[in-house]
This record gives structure tokens, sequence and C-alpha cells, in this order.
């Protein structure tokens, strides 16, 4: 790629997302797990 790679808002949205998802997730499965 010619560019250099350079964080963008979409980018630091998307791994912010991506996170939340994750905990998310895991705090479905602890509850579900407590059921």
């Amino acid at each position: 790629m010619p560019r250099k790679i350079e964080i963008s808002h979409r980018t630091i949205v998307f791994i912010a997302i991506f996170i939340f998802l994750i905990w998310f997730i895991v705090q479905i499965k602890d509850i579900l797990l407590m059921l």
C-alpha cells in the first residue's frame, strides 16, 4: 500500500464496538451460567 496506515475515526469506532461486543458476550455467558 502506497499510503501509510493511519488510524481513522472509523477504525477507532470499529475497535470500540468489537471490544464492547466481546464484553457483552462474556456478560451474557456469565448470566446464562447462573441460570
